[in-house]
């Protein structure tokens, strides 16, 4: 204690360097005082730009206090910081997962299987898991767009029949933009109405049009599909 004393007394008398503040932060963090420790970390954070371990602890601050979203927000931060860690992209994976965010979490997954470091071999083993729940193919659905679409709207009918079983009520629209550059690789998949509110349909419908095969031709299909009983006027 009296060491971060003096430690406080030398930030306001000089400037302050990361060394100084990772210091200080650990003995906050042995002393158990979380308030003096995050703010440390954030002015350590602010003046390392570099760093993502002061946001790292800053978002395990976070979730142990029960602010998911701002935990979120600091791995965030971290991951810009390092693009190249597992665990950073792992412990997104992780929260993105623990929230019924399935596709999101799915891409962090990927992302995290994609990096380097320590959380490669939980990362693997993860996204293998979320990947059987959600459903997705062996194979890619490749061809036209009128091929694609078949392929993938027997996939989702055959899960959505699934998980209809499970929650008898089960009914809406998916509806899904994607764009496609001209070498026939996806730039992106917008997930732009989902009337029937269910993760897996959501994840499995996201990314079976997100790994699918397109042609060779600048475009941006949008996929629709009715299951059961869907609502009208949306």
């Amino acid at each position: 204690a009296e060491a971060a004393t003096e430690y406080e007394r030398w930030l306001r008398l000089s400037a302050p360097t990361a060394e100084v503040l990772a210091r200080l932060a650990k003995l906050y963090l042995e002393l158990k005082d979380v308030e003096g420790e995050e703010r440390t970390l954030q002015l350590h954070a602010s003046l390392d730009k570099s760093n993502p371990e002061p946001s790292l602890r800053l978002a395990e601050l976070a979730a142990g206090k029960g602010n998911d979203e701002v935990a979120e927000g600091h791995v965030l931060e971290a991951i810009e910081r390092d693009p190249k860690r597992a665990s950073s992209h792992l412990q997104l994976a992780r929260m993105r997962n623990k929230r019924g965010a399935l596709w999101e979490a799915l891409a962090a997954y990927r992302a995290a299987t994609a990096a380097e470091g320590e959380g490669l071999e939980p990362a693997r083993r993860e996204r293998t898991e979320l990947e059987k729940k959600i459903k997705l193919p062996a194979k890619p659905a490749k061809g036209s767009v009128d091929s694609i679409y078949a392929s993938v709207a027997k996939g989702l009918n055959d899960f959505y029949l699934e998980r209809k079983r499970q929650s008898p009520k089960l009914a809406g629209e998916l509806k899904v933009r994607v764009r496609v550059k001209a070498t026939g690789e996806v730039e992106s998949v917008d997930l732009a109405n989902d009337t029937i509110g269910d993760p897996l349909l959501a994840a499995h419908v996201y990314f079976v049009l997100q790994d699918a095969v397109y042609p060779k031709q600048k475009r941006e299909p949008v996929f629709e599909f009715e299951l059961g009983a869907a609502k009208k006027g949306k």
